[in-house]
């Protein structure tokens, strides 16, 4: 796993209509992202509707896991 920021904090008073906070990084990009690149599946076999947007990270950085092939990232 990278550490670091992956997206910018969104503060606890970005609300939407309903009350709820509003979150910058789609769940799916994050469940996409570990299906391929920690477990070395197809994202596709398991997420209808894909592919997500890939992570785009904060602080200048892609992808959540470190992978020096770059099959991943």
């Amino acid at each position: 796993m990278r550490g670091g920021y992956a997206a910018e904090f969104p503060g606890l008073t970005t609300l939407d209509d309903s009350g709820n906070l509003l979150v910058p990084t789609d769940f799916r990009s994050v469940y996409q992202e570990a299906i391929a690149g920690w477990l070395g599946g197809d994202p596709a076999a398991v997420l209808p509707g894909g592919p997500f947007p890939g992570i785009s990270r904060f602080d200048s950085g892609t992808g959540l896991f470190d992978d020096p092939s770059g099959l991943f990232l």
